[in-house]
């Protein structure tokens, strides 16, 4: 059904499930007219830094690659990565060699 989503004010994407506190998003459901939910309660909280400081291995991608991956393709078509695919190989080796 209808609800509230707040969007990012800083790169425009929708935050489905995350609401504003201290009831400015039921006020906003009422004027909207749609369905008002129950104001949510924090339990606890932690910064994003503590949080990945419990993995001992990290991976990710920039938000910018989907978006670009256009450009990235017309580039690699016209760039010979035959040598770069060679030593990416023989680097690979060496480093399984010495583990």
């Amino acid at each position: 059904g209808d609800q509230v989503v707040i969007v990012d004010e800083h790169t425009g994407r929708t935050m489905p499930g995350r609401r504003w506190s201290e009831g400015l998003h039921q006020s906003i459901e009422a004027k909207e007219g749609v369905r008002i939910q129950a104001e949510s309660q924090t339990l606890a909280s932690t910064t994003f830094q503590n949080y990945f400081r419990l993995y001992d291995k990290l991976a990710g991608m920039t938000g910018t690659a989907d978006t670009e991956a256009d450009a990235f393709l017309a580039k690699a078509k016209d760039t010979d990565l035959s040598d770069t695919a060679l030593k990416i190989k023989k680097d690979i080796a060496k480093a399984q060699a010495t583990a």
